[in-house]
């Protein structure tokens, strides 16, 4: 049975569905294959997707959270829920960033838990709501599921590059004058590398496998779905619960190579910002009806402008965020890297609220971990 919140069927969901997941793939598969061949990507031009995502797709994604619960809502009160939302980031946002100050190395901590649990969360919309898959109706496959996918884009890079992962951390919390948390270091001893990776490749295994169950149940249980209409359709929108599980597993293998491979400060910036923030944006689409109309009729370019109008307020209050803390650290960044890593200290302080916020998005919508 497909879940209640998966939207209306038709052109709409086969443009959206291409337009979240595609780009994603294309982004990840090049750069999986690069590296593979052979070729070394200068250290300079890793850092290029994090400091695009300010302006393009990655900062903004988390500036339109009071128009999505809006709409997931129906609320016709904008006004409200742009109030309640700002109360969020002033109440939760404004106290963690006074962890970074005073608890620079716990606040890198909770960083890392918060990012491992709104990229795993963030995944299960994307996966039911635009793909439409059918073996994650439980609370235990969407709780597997959403930990897999969260904890890739972490533990990665932190068993494939432990010293890079390690001076991440460490840019992170120079700014405050912190040092990096004692189970940094702990973590790079080749032993506890090597019984993280075991672990995770156990997990990601159960995982899959009884997401194949689920799926072989649910197809049996007739009728099921539609046929496609196109190659497109079939492939970002599976006709059936085994084809559903199969793009999951595609997907989930992908990202498994995608973070043991290439260089980490690269692979978190693409997937911050063609993977995780471009599914954003098309949940936010989804729930929009003038944009579903323009779906219809395969026009991508008026959601687009509409997101980047909604998004550009905030967007704007965020960047005063990051100048705030630009000009409150006790150390000023000396490098161009060094500001990076008070970009993503900001980050750190707006995505705590922005994960609650879309928690209750998930929640509203039936999306959640229930």
């Amino acid at each position: 049975m497909r879940d209640e919140t998966v939207t209306a069927t038709g052109e709409a969901d086969r443009t959206l569905a291409a337009f979240a997941l595609v780009p994603g793939w294309i982004a990840v598969g090049v750069l999986i294959s690069i590296v593979a061949a052979g070729v070394s990507i200068p250290l300079r031009y890793r850092w290029v997707p994090l400091a695009v995502s300010v302006l393009v797709v990655g900062f903004p994604h988390g500036a339109v959270d009071h128009h999505l619960l809006a709409r997931v809502r129906d609320d016709s009160t904008p006004r409200g829920a742009l109030a309640r939302v700002g109360a969020t980031y002033a109440v939760l946002g404004g106290g963690y960033a006074l962890a970074w100050f005073f608890l620079p190395r716990v606040a890198v901590t909770v960083f890392l838990l918060v990012t491992i649990v709104h990229w795993g969360t963030g995944e299960l919309y994307p996966l039911i709501g635009i793909a439409g898959v059918d073996h994650l109706g439980s609370s235990t496959s969407r709780l597997a599921t959403a930990a897999i996918r969260g904890v890739l884009p972490v533990l990665g890079p932190l068993v494939a590059f432990p010293d890079r992962f390690s001076s991440v951390v460490s840019l992170l919390v120079t700014p405050f004058l912190g040092t990096s948390p004692p189970w940094v270091a702990a973590l790079g001893d080749p032993q506890v590398r090597a019984a993280i990776a075991t672990s995770v490749a156990v997990a990601v295994i159960a995982t899959l496998a009884f997401g194949a169950v689920r799926a072989r149940a649910v197809d049996a249980v007739p009728p099921h779905g539609t046929q496609p209409t196109s190659r497109v359709d079939a492939i970002v929108r599976p006709r059936t619960a085994v084809g559903g599980w199969l793009l999951d597993a595609c997907e989930t293998v992908l990202l498994c190579a995608f973070f043991l491979v290439v260089p980490p400060v690269l692979a978190v910036g693409t997937y911050f910002c063609l993977w995780h923030s471009l599914r954003h944006v098309a949940r936010l689409i989804a729930v929009d009806e003038r944009s579903t109309a323009d779906l219809a009729d395969r026009r991508i370019g008026q959601p687009l402008w509409r997101f980047g109008r909604d998004a550009l307020p905030l967007t704007a209050g965020g960047l005063l965020v990051v100048v705030g803390l630009f000009l409150a650290v006790p150390r000023s960044p000396g490098t161009p890297i060094e500001s990076i890593g008070v970009y993503l200290a900001a980050i750190a302080v707006l995505t705590l609220p922005h994960t609650v916020l879309v928690a209750l998005a998930d929640r509203d919508q039936g999306i959640g971990l229930r």
